[in-house]
């Protein structure tokens, strides 16, 4: 496997992961008001937006592509960070930022890829962290 296509889908994996985790559980959580929406509220708000309107990383790679899903999905986590049940939550959140806002700045493959490679093996145990605080917002 490339590395360009290794890259796509282990940044897929990190981002889209945790959305398609707490997707699959949908149909249960629509009907009932959020597990921890009382302590969490805003962070459920914005998971559930995001589920139901989310911004999919792009089919085909390049940095160009990469360059406008970063741009577009930092604003969401930002505020998904802002609002974050925990510490550990926004820990892991401040971390999505700071790699989405390299990815929507960076405008060289090898820098990119190297800042992926440099951090993977934060990506595999953050996704599925993740992925459980958006799963609680689904009850």
């Amino acid at each position: 496997m490339n590395p360009s296509r290794r890259l796509t889908l282990r940044a897929r994996k990190l981002i889209a992961g945790a959305v398609v985790a707490a997707s699959l559980t949908i149909p249960v959580g629509v009907a009932v008001t959020p597990a921890g929406a009382s302590s969490s509220a805003a962070f459920c708000q914005t998971v559930m937006s995001f589920i139901t309107h989310p911004v999919l990383p792009p089919g085909k790679f390049t940095v160009a592509n990469y360059h406008t899903w970063a741009k577009k999905v930092t604003p969401l986590y930002q505020k998904l960070e802002n609002t974050a049940p925990n510490a550990k939550v926004k820990t892991i959140l401040a971390f999505v930022v700071t790699m989405l806002k390299y990815y929507s700045t960076t405008s060289n493959y090898n820098k990119m890829f190297a800042y992926y490679t440099s951090h993977q093996k934060q990506y595999a145990g953050y996704a599925t962290a993740l992925a459980n605080a958006f799963k609680a917002c689904l009850g």
